[in-house]
């Protein structure tokens, strides 16, 4: 199993968008399996995005990526140089122009790293629009398209997926199928499978990436 998600991880970096499911029972080994590959993408000078999926998350179901998306602003900042900071902060300015407020709104984070850009943008968003899903959807894809890349691959590991709705999936999925970026995106997320059925929104995800050409692998733990 190590071997497993580290040889997809190495895909990833090579270039490539690509999704792990692991499914167990609670204390099967899950998390721990893989906290096995997240110092090496850390050490690899990858970004590890980790979230926790509650049981209230339907009620506000962008939430958890959202939050954890933010962190990542904060290890851009911590991992980078002066040099590739301001490299980014360039693309950024270039690619969003007068977008950025709807980038600056969800991504609060984004103010902190690069308070100039947040000075000099003037536009208006309504809150309405900053939590419509496709909204949310495309404004990360292009995020990630600019801080994404061989040499700093993003990890997102979503835990308990059993309780997420379809909302939270949908952005996962439109993550690993944008066409348009770099990629380097590697999606891991763990459940309990003697908690979800057939219809849970989970194995719409992994019908709708294959479909899409995106590798996907699912890893059935039976206990460490």
């Amino acid at each position: 199993e190590v071997t497993l998600i580290t040889d997809a991880f190495c895909r990833v970096s090579a270039g490539k968008n690509e999704a792990i499911f692991i499914g167990g029972y609670s204390g099967s080994g899950k998390t721990m399996l893989v906290k096995s590959l997240t110092a090496r993408v850390d050490v690899s000078g990858g970004y590890v995005l980790t979230q926790k999926v509650d049981q209230m998350s339907t009620e506000r179901p962008l939430l958890g990526i959202l939050s954890a998306f933010n962190e990542l602003c904060l290890l851009i900042k911590e991992k980078s140089s002066p040099d590739k900071l301001l490299e980014i902060s360039n693309r950024l300015k270039r690619d969003f122009e007068s977008d950025f407020s709807v980038l600056a709104r969800l991504l609060p984070g984004v103010g902190i790293v690069f308070p100039g850009l947040i000075a000099e943008d003037t536009g208006d968003l309504s809150g309405q629009q900053v939590m419509n899903s496709h909204n949310v959807s495309f404004t990360l894809q292009r995020f990630l398209r600019i801080v994404s890349s061989k040499i700093t691959p993003v990890m997102l590991f979503l835990d308990d997926l059993q309780w997420a709705g379809s909302t939270t999936l949908e952005l996962v999925e439109a993550l690993l199928t944008d066409t348009r970026g770099s990629s380097c995106f590697f999606f891991v997320g763990s459940y309990r499978d003697n908690e979800v059925t057939q219809s849970h929104p989970i194995f719409k995800l992994m019908s709708s990436l294959e479909s899409s050409g995106v590798e996907s692998t699912n890893i059935q733990l039976s206990g460490l």
